[in-house]
């Protein structure tokens, strides 16, 4: 309409007229993309928010399972002391109470926690850029960089264990049954074996290495999940 009014005045030569129209098409196109452009905002921070909500979700779940991963590699490093005081060092206050969980317990491992399925999934559509806080954004890339590098050096340590694990059972019997709890049991161990195999002492020393590491590992690894989760925080409450 705004069109043919305009062809009509020029074709009258009416230039007040034409300047008007155009002045009005002029802001009404400025209006339009004001509007689209701030319909946009609202939707990108609406898309932010779920975003961030998603990965507290995310990151809340990463901590408690590198706690959990920290109380596992702890006691692992316990259990192969126990193990190692009983058959080398005859400790008389073994028992087969202590001895016999200490046994099972020190080969016990888990997979460190890994990257946020948020943070992935917001890598491959292009949408990192939505978190305006370049600090958190910074945070989330620091952590994802970590969980990469530390479930490499499990890796690592998990086979350096499997190539020595062997000589533990030349000495001892376990019992399996998938339908109990525990499902693992031992059923008998000779101490006299396991300290006349030189491999069982190096075994020891890898596991408690191993389990020493994979905690470092963790302990550096939840200081990142714990920074995203305090900035998470602060972004949720902007």
């Amino acid at each position: 309409m705004i069109f043919r009014r305009l062809r009509e005045r020029i074709s009258r030569q009416d230039w007040l007229g034409v300047g008007i129209d155009f002045l009005i098409l002029i802001v009404g196109v400025f209006l339009g993309l004001q509007a689209q452009d701030w319909n946009q905002s609202r939707l990108d921070r609406k898309t932010e928010r779920d975003y961030l909500e998603r990965l507290q979700g995310d990151f809340s779940t990463i901590v408690a399972d590198l706690e959990r991963c920290l109380d596992l590699y702890g006691s692992v490093a316990d259990a192969t002391r126990v193990v190692e005081e009983a058959v080398f060092e005859s400790d008389p206050d073994a028992t087969d109470a202590d001895l016999g969980p200490a046994l099972i317990r020190m080969t016990a491992d888990t997979i460190p926690p890994g990257r946020s399925i948020t943070f992935i999934e917001m890598l491959s559509s292009g949408e990192l850029g939505l978190i305006r806080n370049a600090e958190l954004s910074r945070a989330l890339i620091a952590y994802d960089e970590r969980a990469i590098e530390n479930r490499e050096i499990w890796r690592l340590l998990r086979d350096s264990v499997t190539r020595h694990g062997g000589s533990l059972y030349a000495g001892v019997r376990l019992d399996v049954d998938l339908e109990r709890s525990p499902m693992v049991r031992i059923e008998d161990y000779r101490l006299e074996a396991l300290a006349e195999d030189r491999s069982f002492r190096a075994l020891l020393t890898i596991l408690r290495g191993a389990a020493a590491n994979s905690y470092e590992l963790c302990t550096r690894q939840r200081l990142f999940a714990s920074e995203a989760v305090e900035l998470l925080a602060v972004s949720l409450e902007d």
